[in-house]
């Protein structure tokens, strides 16, 4: 009984952290895609916003 115990933790785990690597992926390319949608907007009005850092290298 206890090897079957196990094996129902084990399987529930396995499948809890797939679930949670899926979600990540997932989740994690939507905000990807936010804050490319974010700078492209950016580009597009080609103005820079002055409290922002620059990490180009000009200072």
């Amino acid at each position: 009984i206890a090897d079957s115990k196990w094996d129902v933790v084990r399987e529930s785990a396995g499948t809890f952290f797939t679930s949670v690597s899926e979600s990540w992926k997932e989740n994690f390319a939507k905000v990807v895609d936010a804050f490319k949608k974010d700078d492209n907007k950016t580009h597009a009005g080609d103005h820079h916003d002055a409290d922002a850092p620059n990490y180009d290298g000009n200072l």
